[in-house]
């Protein structure tokens, strides 16, 4: 008997640990954050609706691209926590249901997998050829980083190809409390921006500019936000690309970080 309470009390040990530990979780938290705002994104006005919907024709009010952390365990092992920020998901498809899986986390990882990105803008490629620079590491191939980092759309619900700023923006005025708060949870050491034309956005998420470059304070500490273009507009840098790199896309990217980083006088 006193061996089967022992048991017991082990397991209950356990169970509490697991507990406390899915608690402190940042995936666990975003979960739970993202609950909350796909309710509140269904109960939005008509009013906003019209505009935060933009020229999209088959994304309903509920549907919701969850992103976040790729793979926490990685990402909380890395000496630098970066956070790419871009503007919204082209998903606004004939036949597009809310029930699809739309998740960014599993679109990293399914690329990590598979080992090529079958997207025609190479989007998740492209970022993690930015990654590589960032942590100045260029052994590893693009998709061998594609879990160190984390990932986020600003409007969740999704959008065309046509980037029209201004119902983007009235999506981040209604939920600015939610994205700071994802931004928050993920608790990033660098933001890497992309979309030159939504930067100003940063605005509404307390962001605030120092001697011309922009900061972000995050849960007492100040956090660089790097300007960069959308990867799918990469094609119109006028950058030399980097020789570390085979495409030359990736290369002007590559470029591009390198002198942002120099900007804010990074080193990692």
């Amino acid at each position: 008997k006193g061996g089967e309470k022992e048991k017991v009390i082990k397991n209950s040990n356990y169970a509490r640990r697991k507990i406390n530990s899915m608690k402190k979780s940042k995936t666990n938290q975003l979960e739970k954050l993202f609950i909350k705002w796909k309710d509140k994104q269904v109960n939005e006005s008509e009013k906003d609706w019209k505009k935060t919907k933009g020229t999209t024709k088959y994304v309903s009010k509920s549907y919701f691209c969850e992103d976040g952390i790729i793979d926490e365990k990685v990402f909380e092992k890395e000496k630098v926590k970066v956070l790419f920020i871009t503007n919204e998901a082209n998903d606004d498809i004939k036949g597009l249901d809310e029930n699809i899986d739309s998740s960014r986390v599993k679109a990293f990882k399914e690329y990590h997998d598979v080992k090529k990105d079958d997207w025609k803008g190479k989007l998740r490629e492209r970022v993690c050829a930015i990654y590589k620079v960032i942590i100045n590491n260029y052994d590893l191939h693009e998709y061998e980083v594609s879990h160190n980092f984390a990932f986020m759309n600003l409007n969740k619900r999704a959008g065309t190809k046509k980037i029209t700023d201004k119902h983007i923006e009235r999506y981040v005025e209604l939920y600015k409390d939610e994205i700071i708060s994802e931004i928050q949870i993920i608790n990033p050491d660098i933001i890497v921006w992309l979309g030159i034309n939504t930067y100003y956005l940063n605005q509404y998420l307390d962001a605030y500019l120092e001697d011309k470059r922009c900061y972000m304070n995050i849960n007492s500490k100040r956090v660089p936000i790097l300007r960069m273009p959308h990867t799918s507009y990469a094609f119109t840098l006028k950058d030399k690309p980097m020789d570390k790199f085979e495409n030359k896309i990736n290369g002007k990217l590559a470029t591009r970080i390198q002198k942002e980083l120099e900007r804010f006088g990074i080193r990692t």
